[in-house]
């Protein structure tokens, strides 16, 4: 197996046992331990994610406005400061 296939494989299931455990752990902590920040940092980016793979969709189905524009750029300004 070539070493770029392992590392991308090594880190996907890093990722995938980290997103499954990760609310799990998040319960066991306190809202202002580094690890409950960090989760909770992360959930948020995933939302703006989700937000912004809908939006994708409106461009390529040609349903993309001018409210659109508006919530692309403030998804892209969250996005950037994260």
């Amino acid at each position: 197996m070539k070493k770029k296939k392992i590392e991308t494989s090594f880190c996907l299931s890093h990722l995938e046992k980290v997103d499954f455990e990760g609310g799990e752990l998040k319960k066991k902590l306190t809202p202002s331990h580094p690890l409950h920040t960090l989760i909770s940092e992360h959930e948020i980016i995933l939302g703006f994610l989700d937000k912004l793979e809908k939006l994708k969709e409106k461009i390529e189905n040609g349903n993309f406005g001018e409210k659109d524009l508006k919530k692309l750029k403030d998804i892209s300004h969250h996005l950037i400061e994260a």
